[in-house]
This record gives structure tokens, C-alpha cells and sequence, in this order.
């Protein structure tokens, strides 16, 4: 498709015989692309395993509850690039219920907790969890 668009670029002085010819050749490329695009979108895909989605889950909630009822410790955690010392105690529980219930070394489950952790509450800066943040449990 990018080189269709790239040809009709260089195609000679636009509204010419030859403009015209190759802008047609263009949008039949492009269409057909599209067509392509949306094909391959309206193909089902295979969805994740259900102990994905639930350890998924049960991550979003956690660090969501964590974001309510310690949004004081949250903030100065940030503030102070230390949230594992602000939230020591509330991330410890969080990770170990999350390793009882998902972690097991043939599943291949990954630490979605860790990520959810990072991405909310650190604001997708891990550095923000402090030097003496475990990191993720698999």
C-alpha cells in the first residue's frame, strides 16, 4: 500500500492521463488492503485461557482496592519513588494471595499482578516502587 501511495506521488503533474491512471491503480490497492484489514479483524481469535483472565482479574481489583483505601500511602509513596516501602505490608499480602492462587510453575501464568501494580500504581514507572521492591513473582 505505501508504495501504491508512493508511485501516485510520483506519478506526473496531478489531473494527467497518467495521474488519473495511477490513482485508479492506487485505490484498487487500497481497497483491497482495507478489504484485507477487515478480514482479518472480523477472524475470531482464540481467547485467552480463563486462568489468564481471572488472575487478570483478580490483579485489576487488588491494586484497585489498594488505589482506594490507601490512596494517602499511594500518593507519598510516589512522591518519595518508594511505593513498595509506603505499601509494604498491603503489596506483600496482595503478592502472596496472588502466588497461593496462580502462580504454579506449569501453568504459565505470568505476574499480571506486577503489571498492574506498575502500570497503576507506579504510573508505569518501576522505579517509582523503591530499591527494595521484590519484583515480579515469575
Amino acid at each position: 500500500m505505501e508504495r501504491a501511495i508512493g508511485r501516485l506521488k510520483a506519478a506526473p503533474k496531478p489531473g494527467s492521463a497518467a495521474w488519473k491512471a495511477e490513482a485508479q491503480k492506487t485505490a484498487g490497492i487500497l481497497s483491497r488492503g482495507v478489504a484485507d484489514l477487515l478480514a482479518s479483524l472480523a477472524e475470531p481469535r482464540e481467547s485467552a485461557p480463563e486462568s489468564h483472565i481471572r488472575a487478570q482479574r483478580f490483579a485489576s481489583v487488588r491494586v484497585s482496592e489498594i488505589q482506594l483505601y490507601y490512596a494517602g500511602q499511594v500518593r507519598a509513596g510516589r512522591a518519595a519513588r518508594d511505593l513498595y516501602g509506603a505499601l509494604k505490608s498491603v503489596l506483600d499480602a496482595a503478592r502472596s494471595a496472588y502466588a497461593e492462587q496462580f502462580v504454579t510453575p506449569t501453568n504459565g501464568v505470568p505476574d499480571y499482578l506486577h503489571q498492574e501494580i506498575v502500570r497503576a500504581l507506579a504510573n508505569n514507572d518501576a522505579q517509582l516502587l523503591g530499591p527494595h521492591y521484590p519484583g515480579p513473582l515469575v
